[in-house]
């Protein structure tokens, strides 16, 4: 697998904070079609326009994962279109050792070759993402986003300008194949208006800590800034944006008219958002996509109600903390901790009965 794919990446980019889009076509007849990929640091994969895949698993160089996709269901007979966004970090965190930056992978059709990552897969620095910006949420969970929506072209179907030829990238890495299942999207897990001010102040909450995705659409009458805070609690009545040196917040510069959007590769673990902008914007939703491994819970039998609200309680928070592996909390760092882990792993196997996670 991926043999005869070379890693690239695309040529004048900055080292830190940085996102690049490739794009390429194949010919299909139809058949079982699967792409295998691998990035430094994550990746969103999209066949002809539509999200494919995401989630680039925690590893090392020595140590490097690729996932296996079937895109079957997103093929057509003839001509395809393959667009997959890789987001470079560069910079250390609790959750990443920075590496060479580079995306590998591979298109198969019934186990034949159809296309493989070269010199000549197209790329260019996003227009939409803002590279180089390196704004950190906190030390642990490392940098934020900011998405630029009046820059947005039709890029995943081969229509984005000042696409040039990929460059060849040294990565010495040993590909090995996810060792454990990939997550579960959900269906949106809406936010429920608390407050809303003027149209440019809002405060949504999920009902419970969900982790996953942000994703919403919105319809603004001009194009503005858009500050989105992300928290587990209210605090005087607000997300709790800023705490010491941590800035628990995303950014969104709106087009004017209807906006639609996900972020599929920063994990959010909150409750509560808060949403600040000088330009009015009318939300038809927002919330965030649930990432949940996939788990068969394992049914205790219990007699006091108070006993089984604590059991349930337990479940869900570790169920909010399997991520590629068991995180210490989703909101301010999803990093490893050994001691940690060794707790989770052990309650994890009475809770699911699921050894290989």
């Amino acid at each position: 697998m991926l043999e005869n794919s070379k890693w690239i990446w695309q040529e004048a980019s900055e080292s830190k904070d940085v996102y690049v889009e490739f794009y390429s076509a194949f010919v299909s007849d139809g058949g079982n079609t699967e792409v295998s990929i691998s990035a430094d640091s994550d990746y969103t994969l999209f066949i002809n326009g539509k999200y494919a895949s995401s989630g680039q698993y925690g590893d090392y160089e020595h140590y490097k994962i690729y996932d296996t996709v079937d895109i079957s269901h997103l093929t057509v007979k003839g001509e395809n279109h393959i667009a997959i966004l890789v987001w470079h970090l560069g910079d250390a965190s609790s959750r990443y050792k920075p590496y060479q930056a580079g995306l590998i992978f591979e298109v198969t059709e019934n186990g034949r070759t159809v296309l493989q990552s070269d010199e000549n897969i197209l790329s260019r620095q996003s227009s939409a993402y803002i590279s180089g910006r390196k704004k950190k949420i906190s030390s642990q969970l490392g940098f934020s986003f900011t998405y630029d929506a009046t820059k947005e072209d039709l890029w995943t179907l081969g229509k984005g300008e000042n696409m040039k030829k990929s460059l060849e990238v040294s990565k010495k890495s040993d590909l090995y194949p996810r060792p454990i299942k990939k997550h579960d999207l959900l269906p949106l897990a809406h936010g429920k208006e608390l407050l809303n001010e003027n149209n440019t102040h809002y405060i949504f909450d999920l009902g419970e800590e969900t982790v996953g995705l942000i994703s919403f659409s919105l319809r603004a009458q001009n194009s503005g800034n858009i500050v989105i805070s992300f928290g587990e609690h209210l605090a005087d009545g607000n997300v709790r944006r800023i705490i010491g040196d941590r800035d628990f917040s995303l950014e969104y510069c709106a087009k004017g008219g209807e906006n639609t959007y996900t972020n599929y590769m920063l994990r959010l673990g909150c409750r509560y958002l808060e949403i600040q902008t000088r330009t009015p914007v009318f939300f038809d939703k927002i919330g965030i996509i649930p990432q949940v491994y996939p788990l068969k819970k394992t049914e205790i039998s219990l007699e006091n109600d108070l006993d089984r609200q604590i059991y349930d309680i337990c479940y869900r928070t570790l169920k909010c903390s399997m991520m590629e592996h068991y995180v210490d909390c989703p909101w301010r760092e999803q990093a490893l901790y050994c001691m940690d882990s060794r707790n989770q792993m052990l309650f994890g196997y009475y809770a699911f009965g699921e050894y290989e996670y």
